[in-house]
């Protein structure tokens, strides 16, 4: 992922993907300052 841009309250990320399929599926994982994370 690239960071493309970002203003006061979001940074906006980009990132090409190619697959052999119609659809994908995506998850985000967030992690806190502890790294614990959580799947979105």
């Amino acid at each position: 992922m690239t960071k493309v841009t970002s203003d006061a309250l979001l940074d906006y990320w980009q990132v090409t993907v190619s697959v052999d399929f119609l659809r994908i599926q995506y998850l985000f994982e967030l992690l806190d300052k502890e790294g614990k994370g959580i799947f979105m």
